[in-house]
Formats: C-alpha cells, structure tokens, sequence
C-alpha cells in the first residue's frame, strides 16, 4: 500500500510540474509586482492601463491553469480507492479550484476595465472613493481567508497530515500580509478622495 500511495505522489508531483511549467511561463512575463501595479494605478496613462489590462488577463490565465489543476487533482483523488482520505482531499481542491475561478473572474473584470480606460482618449481622474471601498473589500476578504486558514491549520495540526497544517499556516501569513496591503491601499485612496473634495 505504500509503494501505491508514493507512485501516486509521485505522479501528481510530475503532473503538477509539467503543468506549472506549461502554464507558467509565458503568463509570468506579462505579470507584474505590487509596486509596479501601484505605479501604473498612479500614473493612470492609456499606456498604462493597456499594460495593467494585459497583466489582469495573464493573472486570469493564471488562475484558469489553477482551476484545471486542482480538479484534475480532484478527480485523482477520487479515482485512487487505496486512498485513505480521497473525498476529504477531493472536497478541498475542488474548493480550491472554485477560488481560484473567481479570481480568475475578478481578475479578467479587471481587465476589461483597464482595457476601456486605455481606448479612453482623455483619462478620468480616478474615483478614489471606489478605489477605496474596493481596496477595503479586498482586505476584509483576505482577512477571513487568513482567519479560515488558521482553523484549517488547527484542524489538521496534530493529526497525520500535521504537514497541511504548516501548509494553512504558511497561507494564512500571505493572506495577513495581502490584507495589510489592501488596508493601505485603502487609506491611501480615502485620503486622495478626501483631498479631492
């Protein structure tokens, strides 16, 4: 049983390499890093907001890879009878991958929009009102991520699979970590909209 469970392991690691690999590598050149984001938001240029658009659509991407990812992990799960937990498994990528497609979504909105703005021939000024409650939606959302993390990482920690736990728990930092981001992103916007008044 044991040979069966690393073989399996070690089929989905390939798949999973060979996967990331393929979806990887052209996407990750059109993406940006927060600070570039934040400086083409600021500048907010046609120019700009084309290259925004073309990042939000390879962050899509991106996140489709993950989403046809994580239900091929699903359906293994599920199709190896030898598996002790393959519907506890199963049910967390197939709610992995739903999070993933609605990033994907939001993130192809976003693409959209910057995509109108940048056929725009004068730009708006930005409406740091919305910007603002959007920024502050987006750390209210990490913020229960991060929490639902911890609970996931003190379910599992204890147990066999204390390995997942470090998992959640490494997660949860990022998710606490986007949330703080999100929160300045939000001050910063509210002061600008307070200026602008």
């Amino acid at each position: 049983m044991r040979t069966i469970f690393f073989r399996s392991l070690a089929l989905a690691v390939a798949t999973l390499a060979v996967t990331s690999a393929a979806a990887g590598e052209e996407p990750a050149s059109r993406l940006l890093n927060n600070m570039e984001v934040g400086q083409l938001m600021a500048r907010a240029e046609p120019a700009d907001h084309v290259r925004l658009s073309d990042h939000f659509s390879a962050l899509g991407d991106w996140h489709t890879a993950q989403v046809n990812r994580h239900k091929s992990m699903s359906e293994h799960f599920l199709g190896n009878p030898n598996r002790n937990l393959p519907t506890g498994m199963s049910m967390h990528c197939n709610r992995l991958a739903d999070l993933h497609a609605q990033s994907a979504t939001a993130a192809r909105q976003l693409a959209g929009s910057h995509e109108t703005l940048s056929s725009a021939t004068t730009a708006a000024p930005p409406d740091h009102r919305a910007l603002y409650e959007y920024f502050l939606t987006v750390a209210t959302g990490y913020s229960a991520e991060a929490k639902e993390r911890a609970a996931l990482a003190q379910v599992y920690r204890g147990t066999r699979l204390a390995q997942v736990a470090l998992h959640h728990d490494r997660l949860g930092v990022l998710a606490r970590e986007s949330a703080k981001e999100a929160t300045a992103a939000a001050v910063m916007h509210k002061d600008l909209a307070d200026v602008a008044k």
